[in-house]
């Protein structure tokens, strides 16, 4: 390609309003229609306080998509640069029920309840 030619696939140009943040922590909120997504930054000075200063709302389908593209992203990283730790702090506790508890569930819960199970295992180990 010469010096002066097109590219033949141009990068999405960013809009004027177009702002990059940084954000190590999040908490989600949903709703039937939406997934919302509030991104934040922990400041430890002069005290322990989360800034949440940018959320993004968007439909179920469009957040299945994600999730399933930031599990791939996840995976390459590990694959490429090793796993990463998390330390035990922030790792969620695992879903737990008595043997009572599991008979009383609906198929629905116990379906969801062994996914979350599952997918504990699968990011967190053991």
């Amino acid at each position: 390609m010469a010096i002066d030619e097109e590219p033949k696939e141009k990068k999405p140009e960013a809009e004027p309003t177009y702002e990059s943040v940084y954000a190590n922590n999040h908490m989600v909120e949903t709703s039937f229609w939406d997934l919302k997504v509030l991104f934040g930054q922990v400041e430890q000075h002069p005290k322990f306080n989360i800034n949440y200063h940018t959320a993004v709302t968007m439909p179920w389908a469009q957040a299945k998509l994600l999730g399933y593209y930031l599990r791939l992203q996840v995976a390459w990283h590990e694959a490429v640069n090793g796993e990463v730790k998390l330390p035990s702090n922030l790792v969620p506790n695992k879903l737990e029920a008595t043997a009572e508890d599991y008979e009383n569930m609906t198929s629905e819960v116990r379906a969801f309840w062994e996914l979350a199970s599952r997918l504990h295992r699968e990011v967190f180990g053991s």
